[in-house]
Formats: structure tokens, sequence, C-alpha cells
């Protein structure tokens, strides 16, 4: 079995064998027994659920251990001659993984462990994977002394690195030595000197990325930590980039000297190299002819596809592993970068800081995200800091001799933001109506409230639970789960078991019969698609998981008794309703319009709601908007937020006969949102969002426009669904997009007669072309219209390619 290494002394052993089953036997410190003895009719559904998907799972789990320390070796004792069977690589029989899939091997040390060969040792290489190098580090103050440039160095063979869970897969059966079907695989949970901090990402009001997390026992600083081949497993390596005493870190941003505003931001996290509006200048395209395609998109920087970020806490002691790592490519997205001064300004006409008459200020800017792509984001004017002053000016003679003569005019300087971002700015207004100021003013005022998105989710963390904590106050005995007449949505065993605990408001779930459950990664994908996907599990307000990963415990906003009366009147509302909107008759896209058209026609936007989830940063609101985040806000109520909207749009859905899923994620980059995916046929899951579907003026925007379109404007997370599963939903055909199917969606050569048809009749105008319309084409439209109505005062903006004009200023209908 290759060389042989030199015997180590064990710190701890672990004996496997594997008859009709695998078991572990061992002295891990810190160990915690399952908290209760499961019911034998609980039992009997997890067990049930396990068969149920068996078959789809690619490996089979055995109980694994946690809390093991840094440097704990792992002995493996077999009852069969490795080398009469010719295996020559440990690894043939067991070893450990940075993944649960088995790709990223850990560099380990092996040697045998006994005098017959029947067992050998895994313990930690010379010199420790997903170490945090210290290179720079000027100024933190615990743990970056040293030669070796290591973080809390601690030797040779003494450390697994910073990495919290490994993977212990077996292959063959530990006493024939017969190849497994399936690896069996333990879940092992390595612990730092201090509990593993866990963190969450959120863009700011300003634009700048934000990193927080939860106060950790002990801890007198955090170090976040950028990581280099994230996705290569044993070969990643921290750099640290970033320290503080409190619980947030947030990205820089860069002035612009000459405006005074700000211009760049985020720059850490731009993982470009040509953006989606540096192909628009002339020049780029020319640069890369022949090598890449500006159709293709965003061109990207090499290598940034491998960093990611976590979060340690430390003190003289040691650190904590490393909590959940953030993917570059999941910040890259949200982050805003830079103006997209190509999209804007290659036309005469785009934004450029002046404008002339009120009813010319544009609604919207274009900015270019930290991964390269274009996104649309709403102005914010600052009215009430607008001046009117006397500026100079030179224009060219009217006589036609080439000179100008020197002008005075009255100009309105109204200060701005860009919605989500750090880019501010003061649009110049000339030729205004001073008398009639105010009121168009105010008209203008009132368009841009019109077009304000509307999100609305609570951010919702399963913890660990500090070691040696006691379970939550009020955690109940583990109930029976009664299996109810509901759907249940669920992509794993686990998820499922979760979904039915939640419907039937289980406090404390027993989770001894899934091993997996130890690897947190993988609870919270499963407990997260349980609750998303299942609206009838109603106000969870705060979930944790015992160390040792076999007990959940859970927080409900109301009393069971409200709970189960709530259910109920959903459950009937959605029997009443889908009978009056949908019928037999009706194809899957038919049904999908009158899920979305109903919930627009029935529903009020909660902002009073949404104003209070601000004010305690989306981590919870008060009780008396609970039910604006739940269906019953929307189906009984009538008023809710986009987590409102999105479940109700499933739960009629499932009624209606439809595939739909509920989808989160960002709206615009900055603020936590919920929507659907509707499954439409032909390997198309159509993006619906009911919540933003109900502008006025823009409505239906998003309903069933393909991925690339909508691609900056809704960002998902990784939440929402089982990562095994999550690539399965996407929808890249326009075939069923609402104007396509409305007869309202043109080339832009035919868009202008459209508009100059429909204005002859009405005051506004709705027509939707190219997704990613210029600036500089729709005011080239724009004055085409003009001329061909021979109406001077109309007015009008777009948004993803809806090409809004009018004779109403204020575009409110």
């Amino acid at each position: 079995m290759g060389n042989i290494p030199k015997r180590r002394t064990l710190s701890c052993v672990i004996a496997l064998a594997l008859a009709s089953s695998l078991f572990i036997s061992g002295c891990a410190p810190g160990g915690a027994q399952s908290t209760g003895q499961t019911s034998q009719e609980n039992a009997a559904v997890a067990a049930a659920l396990q068969e149920k998907y068996g078959q789809s799972q690619t490996v089979d789990y055995a109980e694994g251990q946690s809390s093991v320390a840094r440097d704990h070796t792992f002995v493996i004792s077999y009852g069969f001659d490795p080398v009469a069977l010719g295996m020559n690589d440990y690894a043939q029989i067991a070893s450990l993984y940075y993944d649960a899939e088995l790709t990223q091997p850990v560099a380990s040390s092996y040697d045998w462990a006994s005098t017959d060969k029947k067992s050998y040792s895994i313990s930690p290489k010379e010199y420790p994977g997903w170490a945090v190098y210290t290179d720079g580090a000027e100024g933190y103050p615990y743990g970056v002394s040293g030669s070796s440039g290591r973080l809390f160095d601690k030797g040779e063979n003494a450390d697994w690195g910073n990495a919290g869970t490994m993977y212990l897969a077996t292959r063959v059966d530990l006493v024939t030595g017969q190849t497994l079907a399936k690896p069996v695989v333990q879940v092992v949970t390595v612990k730092g000197e201090l509990d593993t901090p866990s963190l969450s990402l959120r863009v700011a009001e300003n634009g700048q990325v934000q990193f927080s997390w939860n106060a950790v026992k002990g801890a007198k600083a955090y170090y976040v930590v950028e990581l280099n081949g994230a996705d290569s497993g044993k070969n990643a390596s921290g750099r640290l980039i970033g320290h503080t005493s409190g619980t947030t870190w947030s990205s820089g941003s860069k002035a612009d000297a000459v405006t005074g505003g700000t211009f760049n931001t985020n720059k850490e996290f731009m993982t470009y190299q040509v953006s989606e509006d540096d192909w628009l200048a002339p020049a780029t395209a020319k640069a890369y002819e022949g090598q890449y395609d500006p159709e293709g998109g965003a061109i990207a920087l090499s290598g940034s596809a491998n960093k990611a970020y976590s979060v340690i806490a430390v003190n003289e002691s040691g650190s904590s592993v490393y909590s959940n790592m953030l993917g570059i490519a999941d910040i890259a997205a949200l982050a805003p970068a830079t103006i997209a001064y190509n999209m804007e300004r290659l036309s005469e006409e785009g934004f450029s800081g002046y404008v002339k008459g009120v009813a010319m200020m544009p609604s919207y800017r274009w900015i270019v995200m930290c991964d390269g792509k274009l996104s649309q984001r709403l102005v914010n004017y600052d009215f009430g800091a607008a001046t009117e002053e006397t500026e100079g000016r030179y224009n060219e003679k009217a006589d036609g001799t080439g000179g100008y003569d020197a002008v005075s005019t009255d100009v309105l300087k109204i200060p701005y933001t860009v919605d989500g971002t750090a880019f501010t700015g003061t649009l110049v207004v000339s030729g205004y109506d001073k008398d009639n100021k105010d009121s168009q003013i105010e008209a203008i005022k009132a368009r841009q409230d019109s077009l304000k998105n509307k999100t609305g989710d609570i951010q919702r963390e399963v913890t660990v639970m500090e070691e040696g904590a006691s379970k939550p106050s009020g955690a109940n005995a583990p109930a029976k789960i009664v299996v109810k007449e509901n759907v249940i949505t669920a992509n794993s065993a686990l998820s499922e078991y979760l979904a039915l605990s939640m419907v039937n408001g289980m406090q404390t779930v027993d989770l001894s019969g899934f091993p997996q459950a130890l690897d947190q990664k993988y609870l919270v994908d499963a407990w997260s698609e349980a609750f998303y996907q299942n609206p009838l599990v109603l106000g969870v307000s705060d979930v944790s998981v015992s160390r040792d990963g076999k007990t959940l415990y859970l927080k409900y906003e109301d009393a069971q008794a409200t709970r189960e009366s709530k259910q109920a009147k959903i459950t009937e509302k959605v029997k009443h309703i889908v009978p009056e909107i949908i019928d037999d008759t009706m194809t899957a896209r038919e049904k999908e319009f009158a899920i979305n058209q109903y919930l627009c026609d029935t529903v009020t936007y909660d902002n009073a709601a949404l104003e209070n989830a601000e004010k305690y940063n989306y981590k919870k609101v008060d009780s008396s908007f609970y039910d604006s985040f739940t269906a019953y806000g929307a189906l009984v109520k009538g008023v809710g937020v986009c987590a409102s909207y999105s479940a109700s749009f499933k739960l009629l859905a499932d009624a209606a006969g439809l595939d739909s899923v509920v989808v989160t994620g960002y709206l615009d980059g900055s603020l936590g949102h919920a929507w659907n995916r509707v499954n439409l046929g032909s390997g198309q899951w159509a993006a619906v969002d009911s919540t933003n579907n109900d502008i006025d003026v823009l409505s239906n925007a998003i309903l069933n426009a393909p991925d690339s379109a909508i691609a900056s404007t809704l960002v998902e997370d990784d939440l929402w669904i089982m990562d095994s599963v999550i690539s399965q939903y996407g929808n890249q055909s326009d075939r069923d997009e609402y104007y396509h199917v409305k007869g309202l969606f043109f080339d832009q050569g035919a868009v202008v007669s459209q508009i100059v048809d429909q204005l002859a009749s009405r005051d506004t105008a709705v027509v939707r072309t190219n997704y990613k319309l210029t600036d500089g084409q729709f005011y080239d439209i724009g004055k085409s219209v003009v001329k061909a109505t021979g109406n001077s005062k109309l007015s009008g903006f777009y948004w993803m390619g809806v090409v809004v004009i009018s004779s109403d200023p204020t575009l409110v209908k």
C-alpha cells in the first residue's frame, strides 16, 4: 500500500466495523448525546422518508462525530487483507474529504495503527489545508506571530486547519473488503478554541457589501478572511483582509474627485475584466474583435471565481474554525461597482446631468454590477434640497458665423442618489416653467414613488447552540408528527421530515434518524427548503440545533392554536379561490396568468410592514405585522409583502395543479425578496414576481421574461431549494413572456408606430422591446414619437425594455 510512514501516537481512536451496519465508538471531547427519545411513530415516519429518497442519494450516511479536536486521529479497522485484494492506496478503504460530494480530498498522513496491519490511522498532514496566512497582517492583535506565516501555527501534524466539517467516506465492507454500492459517509465536525460564528451578507442602502455575524462567547476580535481556491479543497488558502471587535464589516468606496460624488465601490469584489458596459465602447469591441463575442456578456477576471469569504472568532488562546463561506460569485451579482458611462453617454442624449424641462428628468440610471452585468436603478431625488440658480453659458450664434454669445440661464439643481448604491450627483434642469415649478416637481415625485420596487422578507438563520447550553426555554418534548392531506414540497428525506414537523408546529424535532443533519450546511439547506416551499409553515421566529446535530429547536410567532386556526382559514380560502379563477380547460400559462392577476387585483402591498422590518434590520417584525409575511396576510386579510405574495402564489398554484416553487434572493441587490417560478413545460421554469407585477404603469414586467432579462434585477440566493436540484430551475425562453403573449413586444424598428397608435386613443402608451434598451435608443424612440404626434410635452421612461410614453407627467394610471 505504498510507502509506510512511521508510527504516531493516537489522540483518540474511532473503530469502524461494517457487517449489516456501520457504527462508531470513540472519545471525541465535548460530544453531546441525544436530547430525547424519538417516539416510535416519528421514527417510523423518518425511516419511511429515508427509504422514499434512498434511491436518489449517492451516498449512505452513518452516525458521525461532533466536535473532534484539531489534532484528532482517526483509526480505520478492518477484517481483511488489503494487499491480497490488490489495494495499493489507503484511500481505497476510507479517507477524508472537505465536501459532501467527495470530490475534494483532505491532505492527510497515513500510518499503520497495529502490528498486524489490520488498522491504519488518518491524521493531519505536516501542514494543514485551509490555513490562514498572515503576510501583511500588521495590526492584527492575535495569532499572527511566528516564522511560519500561518495564523495560530500549531506545528507539524497537529492541525486539520480551519475547515469546520469533514466527511469520512468508507468505500468497502470493512469485514469482507468488497466494494460498497455507495460509499458510507460519516460527517465529522472539528472544534476550534472558540465557537464558530454564522456569517450573513447584505448590501446596505449605500451599496456597500456588509458582512455580519453573531457574537461568539469569549471572542475578543473577528478576522475577515479571503480564501483563494475555495472550490479546490486542499489547495485553499486564506488571507486576512480585515479585523474588528464588532460583528459587522463593510467594503470600501472611492470618491470622484471631479464631481464630489461616489463613482466606484466594492472594488475588492469585482470579478470582471470586461463588463457589459465596456462592450458598448467601440474601442473595446475592436480590441477584442475575434477573441470574444460581446453577446456573451462580461468577461471574467482569471481566477476570480475561486474566491470565497469567511470570518473567524479569535482571542489570545486561538480561533474558531471558518464560518460558513460566501462565494465571490454570489457577492458580485449583488454588489454595485460603478456607473455605466458607456450605456448612458455614448448617445448625446444619454444621462449627462443636464435636462431641459422638469418632465424630462430621468427615472433611472444604469450601473455596472461587480460581476460586470448592467442594471437599471431608480433615481431618488432630494427635492427638499433643490436650489434655483443662474448659470452663465455660451450658445452658438444664430447667424452661422461660428461664434458664441454669453447668456444667463435659470436652472434648477436637484441632488439625487441612485437606489441601492453609493452613487450620488446633482441633476441640472434648464428651460423649466418657473411659475408651475412646484406642481411639476410634485408630478415627478409621484412618478418616482409609483416606480419603487417592492420587497419584504425576513432573514432567518439556523444557529448552532453554544457548547454546554441548555435547550431553549419553552421547548416541549418531541410531539407526534401527523401526516396531513396538505401537499409537501421536498427534495430530500430530511427536508420533508422538517416540513412535516413545522406544519405540525413541533418545537423540538428529534433528528437522530438523520445522521447527515450533523452537517450544518446540509441541515440549513434542508430546513430552508422545508420552510420556503411549504407555506403552511407559519411564523418561525427562531431556529437552533444542538451541537451534535441530533435535536432541532423551533420557536413560532403565534401560539399553536392560533397557527392551526390560520392554517385552516388559509386552506379554506384557497379552496374557495381556485374554482373562481381556474378551470380545467386552461393551459399551465393561463393558470399562471390568472393566479398572478388575482394577487395583483386583491392584495395591497404593506409598506408599513416593510418599514417595520427595516427598523429591525430585517431580522424580525412587531406582532401586528406577522401576517404580512405569511400567506395568511395576502389570502385572508388582503395585505402583505413579497413573502406573503409568493407564499400565496405557491398555495394557489399547488391547488390548481401547477408545478411551482418559491424563490428567494434579492431585488436590485439590496433587499431580501421572494418570488416564484412555474413549470411551463419544455424544461422551462419561468419567473413570476406578483409583488412587482402589481405596479400599474409597469404591470407584469416580470412575468415569464427570460433569465437573461431579469438577471440583474432578481438575484437568487441558494436557500429556497436543495443545492442538489437548484440548477434545474431556469428559463431561457421568451415564448411565454407576458408582452409577447399579449402582442405588445416589438422590434425597435416597429416600436414608434405602435406607441403613436396607442397615444391616439389614450394618455399613456406601454410596449416592450429589446430587454437591454439603451438610453440613446430610448431617446431616439422618444424623438420619433414627438415628431410623429406633434406633441412636444410628452415624457417617459423605460425599464428592462418596457417603454412608457405619456402626456400625463405623473404616469400614474
